[in-house]
């Protein structure tokens, strides 16, 4: 220590006063301080043969022909320090030892056994009380464990089976430990119209009857639910039913994951419930519910190609047992090869828009199965874009498979891809045939480009693959807000307040629809609020309309020159008159001198536009005619033509209304509208007289009441004496 510094250190003994003439260890610094020294005396050697931490220094080598070399580097340094070392407390020669409380070897840095025993031998709670202890230690290490949130999930995932007979439902809530352990039964028996359910609806009420009753396993533990029935995809578009709404809403709380179900095992358990589950006044229900099918589609497709042209014929039977015959004729040349894709491109079609959601394909050439199937590698480039394609529609399905069949049990749909020169012997119906002017992979070729994922993603990964984010709570929110979106032809649409299903858009083409409505040739020009009023009721949707509509109402130039300011200004106010000689001559002139007005004239460029109104007029007259009025809450279009107008925006981005229009019913729903537009005026007369009475009440709400007697001096205008 520093002679200035070591009276500071200074104590009494009962031999007199003594300092410290070193450090010593009760110092706050010294621990520092020695590192420092440590470092600086190491410095060429750290990292790279020793590891130093204060008083705790490890000499490490790669090899033993390296260890006494490093070990004799190390002494020349202490040596020179003439820094001494314990040797009761040095090891040498070792292949592990510790440091810093861990365990260190040629393995790398490991936990110190005698620090880990404890929580090693620590016995598994066994009560309520034990249970609270141990979430207690889990939350005061969780700083010091990574991903301390899934170590602390359950060691088994619940699973729930669902049962439901003709008057009564049931479910089994069990654990699989390696053999499926029930932990709760819950029941119910239907009453009145429940019994009058269908089959998927009587599962659903199960559910959500479980998930009340079983209420906190649901909210603290994922719960996987194993049924054959699509009950997912009923619950992810339930516009169906309102009470299928209601129950999507009260079960999108919970984190509930669906999956089919693959043996009975644990399904005989709610079986057996649903059926000895009684009704008031009865001792037995009447049967039990038979158990679905798995609503599996069967697709049978061959392809040909001779002399004469090529074409292609595919069979697609569904669950129930309707048969689809079809065939096509292909006006380009075609190799089997590719009459097979493009026959297996359009059965898949076909399958994805009946609503298949599990197909199995049967087609009798090994080449198209080993090559879908990734057995045989695709070298051709034309092959290569139809299989991309066939990988690009199987992705649509919960499950597909394919398998090679013998010809003669595909004879069907042999006989149909030939046509002109099979007799039809094997054909038992009308058919109908396609003819087909381009290759199937030609649409992937001229595919719109992504532009990547959109906050619409997360929904349609949802709706169509039950797909869910990682994050915990965020995949709740997505299982809570699917309730309201649909998917329909591929694109998502929002269940809307204000009208029909909303077409759910980017934010840029949201703005682009914005921009269309308030700036162009139906542009009126209005507030952010009746902008995206409008907008909502064209048909479309994004998280962001009512915030993108204020940015381009504040950002439009026109908007910022003519839009009224209501705030009081700044200064006082002036009076401006026209350029009239009775206001720029005297005596007016010199009369506003001598009292010290200034005064102000308007501008006399306005003259120039004073005969281009005619010009704007159409498009004012327009917006006017395509904005619903507050009054009326209608458009004066829809009152005097009985629908709404097409406007811009709707062209460039179809809305529903739009993509449902079809030119051959068009005319007999225009005369319909006619008929039915005297009803939408008297609605909204009523709502103008409704409007008026609402606008009385409160300007006379802001009228002072007063009473007059007789005998009362009152001022009296000099116009009505």
């Amino acid at each position: 220590m520093s002679e200035e510094d070591q009276e500071k250190t200074a104590f009494y003994t009962d031999q007199g006063v003594y300092c410290y003439t070193t450090m010593p260890f009760g110092l706050k610094n010294t621990g520092a301080t020695y590192q420092r020294l440590i470092n600086r005396l190491f410095k060429d050697q750290i990292g790279r043969n020793v590891e130093a931490y204060v008083d705790d220094i490890l000499v490490k080598s790669l090899t033993t022909s390296t260890f006494l070399s490093d070990v004799r580097e190390v002494f020349g340094v202490l040596r020179d320090s003439r820094m001494k070392l314990n040797p009761k407390k040095c090891v040498f020669g070792v292949t592990s030892g510790k440091f810093l409380r861990y365990l260190v070897s040629h393995r790398g840095i490991e936990a110190n056994p005698d620090k880990v025993k404890a929580i090693q031998d620590m016995s598994p709670p066994r009560n309520l009380r034990e249970v609270h202890r141990l979430n207690g230690r889990l939350a005061a290490l969780n700083r010091f464990l990574s991903q301390s949130a899934e170590k602390a999930l359950p060691f088994f995932k619940l699973y729930l089976y669902l049962s439901a007979a003709d008057e009564a439902v049931s479910a089994v809530l069990i654990r699989d430990e390696g053999t499926q352990v029930p932990v709760y039964y819950v029941s119910r028996a239907l009453r009145g119209p429940e019994t009058r359910y269908t089959q998927v609806e009587k599962l659903v009420l199960g559910l959500v009857h479980a998930a009340r009753r079983l209420k906190p396993y649901f909210l603290a533990h994922p719960i996987s639910v194993r049924t054959d029935q699509p009950i997912r995809q009923i619950l992810v578009r339930p516009e169906a039913s309102g009470r299928l709404t209601k129950w999507a809403v009260e079960l999108g709380e919970y984190d509930l994951s669906y999956e089919p179900r693959t043996a009975i095992k644990a399904q005989a358990i709610a079986d057996f419930l649903a059926e000895l589950t009684f009704t008031e006044g009865r001792e037995s229900t009447s049967a039990i519910a038979e158990v679905s099918t798995p609503h599996l589609w069967m697709l049978y497709v061959d392809g040909s190609s001779n002399g004469d042209g090529s074409g292609a014929g595919l069979l697609l039977e569904g669950p129930q047992g309707e048969v689809c015959s079809y065939a096509l004729r292909f006006d380009f040349p075609a190799t089997n090869n590719e009459a097979e894709y493009e026959v297996l491109i359009a059965g898949l079609q076909l399958a994805r828009r009946l609503g298949a959601q599990r197909i199995h394909v049967r087609t009798d050439s090994e080449l198209v199965v080993c090559q879908v199937l990734g057995e045989y590698e695709t070298k051709d480039e034309i092959i290569q874009r139809y299989l991309s394609k066939v990988h690009q529609l199987t992705a649509y399905f919960e499950s597909f498979e394919i398998q090679k069949i013998p010809r003669s049990q595909n004879r069907r749909a042999d006989a149909l891809s030939r046509l002109a020169s099979t007799s039809f012997s094997d054909l038992n119906k009308t058919v109908l045939v396609e003819v087909l002017s381009e290759p199937g992979y030609m649409e992937e070729v001229a595919c719109s480009v992504n532009s990547g994922d959109t906050w619409m993603s997360p929904f349609i990964l949802f709706l169509r693959q039950g797909i869910l984010p990682e994050d915990r709570a965020e995949a709740r929110k997505i299982q809570r807000k699917a309730a309201r979106y649909a998917l329909r032809e591929g694109e998502l649409y929002k269940r809307s307040y204000l009208g029909p299903w909303l077409r759910c858009v980017t934010p840029e083409e949201g703005r682009q629809v914005l921009h269309e409505v308030h700036e162009d040739l139906c542009g009126a020009h209005v507030s952010h609020r009746m902008l995206a009023k409008k907008t909502l009721l064209l048909g479309y949707f994004w998280p962001s309309v009512r915030q993108d509509a204020q940015n381009l109402v504040l950002g439009c130039p026109s908007c910022q020159v003519h839009a009224p300011e209501h705030h009081q200004p700044s200064n006082f106010m002036i009076i401006i008159s026209d350029n009239g000689r009775q206001f720029a001559e005297n005596p007016f002139r010199t009369w506003c001198e001598n009292l010290g007005i200034k005064q102000h004239f308007t501008s006399t460029r306005l003259h120039r536009a004073a005969s281009s109104w005619v010009e704007e007029l159409p498009s004012v007259l327009w917006s006017y005619w395509t904005t619903p009025r507050s009054s009326t809450q209608e458009t004066p279009f829809s009152l005097t033509y009985g629908a709404e107008a097409v406007i811009t925006a709707e062209i460039l981005t179809p809305n529903p209304r739009l993509a449902a229009y079809v030119a051959e019913v068009n005319g007999e729903e225009r005369q319909l509208d006619l008929d039915l537009v005297d009803e939408r005026r008297d609605v909204a007369s009523a709502r103008v007289a409704s409007y008026k009475n609402t606008l009385t009440r409160y300007y006379n709400a802001l009228v002072k009441h007063r009473r007059f007697l007789p005998g009362d001096l009152v001022l009296r205008k000099n116009s009505v004496s």
